[in-house]
């Protein structure tokens, strides 16, 4: 006959052994609800990254470096900045605009985030690297672009009597030598002859006006005008083949290409290489969770 002792000491055993089994899957289960919040808070981590980062960049790649690089966009524009009127009376605010020339296409405001920054140093070093080294190269580009279009727009408004357009205020008999270069090189920049057009003038005085897509570049007697043109065109164009303009963009072309697709590769994954303090880890935690 079994002792109460025995049977005592049979039920404690039954007890921990219940007591280590439900503590063993009670860790079993919290183990994978940590796993599926981890893997939770990865992919929402990963959507943020995709939606504020990932995405605009490529797009911004696509709809906006590219196209200034192949002549569908203004590859530089022009901007104005506002003076003060000489000689006013004390108390006069107003100013006076005064153009000058600027790269085109601003880089994108998501390159400057604290995300993208993140992105960077985490998740995607590669390809956040790759799009700041195109960035960069590509502002490189445009501040050597900007200054040769300077020297050109002086160079072309000397060739002429009539006055240069230096505001974006209205007038006939002017020659705009700033939009002259910057309409030349949209067009040259994507290996076609600048699209300039003559037409009749504003009015019956028997002037004429050039005309491209970015606007009007002159306006003036036929003779005067034809032979400003004949010889901006000329200098234009020299200035620019005589410089690498067309082959560096072409680089940059194949490089913005490249950058894109691989920041649109990105944009069809899960996963998320190394979690962070977004996703259940600190920032120095670099092991990846399962």
């Amino acid at each position: 006959m079994i002792s109460s002792a025995a049977i005592a000491n049979g039920i404690s055993i039954a007890a921990v052994a219940i007591n280590t089994v439900y503590v063993v899957l009670t860790y079993r289960m919290l183990t994978y609800m940590r796993r599926d919040s981890l893997r939770e808070h990865r992919l929402r981590h990963l959507d943020d990254l995709k939606a504020q980062v990932i995405q605009p960049l490529w797009v911004w790649i696509d709809s906006s470096a590219i196209p200034s690089l192949d002549g569908r966009q203004n590859l530089i524009n022009m901007t104005s900045t506002a003076i003060p009127r000489e000689g006013a009376p004390l108390g006069d605010l107003s100013v006076s605009f005064k153009r000058h020339l600027v790269g085109g296409c601003p880089p994108p405001i998501q390159a400057q985030s604290a995300l993208f920054t993140h992105a960077k140093e985490i998740h995607f070093k590669a390809e956040m690297r790759a799009f700041e080294d195109f960035e960069r190269r590509r502002r490189g580009y445009l501040v050597e672009i900007v200054a040769l279009a300077r020297q050109c727009a002086d160079s072309i408004a000397a060739m002429t009597q009539l006055p240069r357009r230096g505001s974006f205020e209205g007038g006939t008999n002017f020659i705009d030598s700033d939009l002259f270069v910057a309409a030349s090189f949209k067009d040259l920049v994507g290996g076609n002859i600048p699209q300039i057009t003559q037409y009749p003038g504003p009015g019956n005085d028997g002037l004429i006006t050039l005309q491209h897509g970015n606007g009007t570049l002159a306006i003036g007697e036929p003779t005067e005008i034809r032979r400003w043109w004949e010889q901006a065109n000329v200098a234009v164009k020299s200035s620019w083949d005589n410089s690498e303009a067309t082959a560096q963009a072409h680089q940059l072309l194949v490089e913005a290409n490249r950058v894109k697709e691989a920041l649109i590769s990105l944009e069809h994954t899960y996963d998320l290489p190394r979690d962070c303090e977004y996703v259940g880890g600190p920032r120095e935690n670099s092991q990846r969770r399962a």
